[in-house]
């Protein structure tokens, strides 16, 4: 299950797969578009969330409406091969058919139109060969999605959606190059085509963006990109690498992947100073500087940043953390989902962490972070704190509570019918406690308990109009505006899981997962207090009992 979150930017959130089909040889289905640790390192050409996709919640549009985003869709059947041969082949095939499923779209908890999830085929397939032991690796990906639509559907979603690449790696010592192409091609109806040139992925109708042009009558979209790599990736004292990584503006490959923004190209360095030899002070210390920069295909500059980073493992086996990052001024292209680019001001912002020995029955992990825009444009300040113990080696029980209070004086709120974008300042207060909780019963038996309170609330303080949004000072992009929207919410929710695993053969294993999901969303308050935990119990709940069984043979 999902950690809940409540997502007020303009970019899909991100959801690491949990569930044990898809985990399982998940490593050869990996086809990262990016490199590195950071976001890049999410976007992927097969993101198998995308099959039975589960729930997220968002808040768009306006300040009033908080949409619960469909529920997950149910897989009707899925096929998975994986294996590795002697002389270097690695191969995965994956196919699976989910059912039509409705749902309903709540705004402020009134119901609003169905959402319709049609029926769809999915197939991905991954094949790769290393030669000279492994220091070369070649392999290509491809990945289709068939939807079934009808009259419904048929004007929102696209009916088609194919991807393909090719990737190539090779190690010379310590030194490292590797690279990939990919492409896309979707088609469907133009009504649908129209919502994916206008999503914030590829704003095709950004009105400053001479380079990109809305075409409401198309009916297919293709599009590219490429990852280039070299570096010195392993060894001491030193490591360090450079790249490049574009993205054209028609390459969609959501359907099956997840991409954050198309039109983007962008380059980097990175270098390290590490050492792994423990001395008397240190078991490992580390190092890190990293600069990049991004431009649209317009040559827009939407970031151009530069951090610091470092971390040590003490002979204690405590480790720390700490690292420092600058964002220059730059444009962003996403903020007013399809309006002009906004000038946002330069924000610098930091984070640090500490966490006791991990041998220990007992450990505790602290982490912090903030952030300051120029201009007063934006604040974040957060931490989070996770206790973690082992009373008996079979048992480990881990609480851990999280707050962060966040601004920002341009948030989105609405388009108005003239095209013109009206933003408020916003102050959100967010906490929540997740507790796990995991018995082995026996070496095959296992049984895993997970829970996670969540509130997130809000105030629109003041809301305004984007009057210039390249003016040269923050305050003159905007003028004051009457906006007749709430200025409050309030987003309550409670998810928890409950897993049975039993391997009742070698490599053969049956699960049994209860789920519960419970929430609401309100707007007669913007803060947080004790009686909303009273309220988030009231809330409306979901429940839902899965089985998995699958059986390991020999060929």
């Amino acid at each position: 299950m999902s950690s809940s979150v409540l997502n007020l930017s303009a970019y899909e959130t991100f959801f690491p797969e949990k569930r044990p089909f898809f985990l399982q040889g998940g490593e050869i289905f990996r086809y990262p578009l990016g490199w590195g640790s950071g976001i890049a390192s999410t976007e992927t050409l097969f993101y198998s969330r995308r099959i039975g996709r589960a729930p997220s919640i968002s808040l768009d549009l306006d300040a009033s409406q908080i949409l619960d985003m469909p529920a997950q869709t149910t897989i009707l059947g899925a096929a998975k091969l994986t294996g590795r041969t002697t002389d270097g082949w690695s191969v995965g095939m994956l196919n699976a058919m989910t059912l039509r499923e409705r749902a309903l779209v709540q705004v402020n908890g009134v119901r609003s139109r169905p959402e319709v999830e049609p029926p769809a085929d999915a197939s991905v397939a991954r094949i790769s060969k290393s030669f000279h032991a492994g220091q070369t690796v070649v392999g290509g990906m491809v990945t289709h999605l068939q939807r079934y639509l009808d009259s419904e559907t048929r004007a929102l979603l696209p009916s088609e959606a194919t991807t393909g690449g090719f990737d190539a790696q090779h190690r010379m010592g310590d030194m490292t190059l590797l690279g990939s192409v990919f492409g896309s091609y979707v088609q469907g109806s133009a009504p649908a085509m129209a919502e994916l040139q206008k999503s914030t992925v590829h704003a095709f109708q950004r009105p400053d963006a001479k380079h990109l042009s809305f075409d409401p009558t198309r009916t297919s979209m293709s599009g590219w990109g490429l990852t280039y790599v070299a570096g010195k990736l392993s060894g001491e004292p030193w490591r360090g690498a450079a790249g490049v990584y574009m993205r054209s503006p028609g390459f969609e490959p959501n359907d099956l992947g997840y991409l954050r923004r198309a039109d983007t190209q962008s380059t980097f360095g990175w270098l390290e100073f590490r050492r792994d030899r423990p001395n008397a002070i240190y078991e490992q210390f580390q190092v890190d500087a990293n600069a990049w920069g991004t431009k649209t295909f317009g040559w827009e500059m939407t970031e151009a940043a530069a951090n610091l980073s470092a971390s040590v493992k003490l002979r204690s086996y405590w480790s720390l953390y700490a690292g420092v990052e600058r964002y220059a001024q730059a444009l962003d292209v996403t903020v007013l989902r399809g309006g002009p680019a906004l000038l946002v001001p330069a924000l610098t912002d930091g984070w640090w962490g500490i966490a006791t020995d991990d041998r220990k029955p007992w450990v505790i992990q602290l982490d912090g972070w903030g952030a300051k825009g120029e201009e007063q444009s934006s604040r974040d300040f957060g931490t989070d704190l996770i206790l973690s113990v082992r009373p008996v080696p079979s048992v480990q029980l881990s609480l851990g509570p999280s707050w962060e209070i966040s601004g920002t004086g341009h948030q989105y709120v609405d388009t108005l019918d003239t095209g013109e974008v009206v933003v408020g300042r916003l102050l959100r207060r967010t906490a929540s406690l997740t507790l796990r909780a995991s018995w082995a019963i026996t070496p095959s038996l296992t049984v895993q308990l997970y829970a996670m309170p969540y509130l997130s609330a809000g105030t629109y303080a003041s809301f305004y109009r984007v009057a210039d949004p390249r003016a040269a000072s923050y305050r003159e992009r905007f003028t004051p505006y009457a906006y007749d929207g709430d200025s409050l919410f309030l987003f309550e929710q409670v998810r928890s899981n409950l897993v049975l695993r039993w391997e009742y053969l070698d490599g053969s294993t049956l699960y049994v997962v209860w789920a519960h999901d419970q929430g609401q969303d309100r707007n007669d308050t913007g803060t947080l207090a004790p009686r909303d935990l009273s309220s988030l119990l009231g809330a409306p709940s979901k429940d839902v009992v899965t089985m998995k069984l699958s059986y390991w043979f020999g060929m």
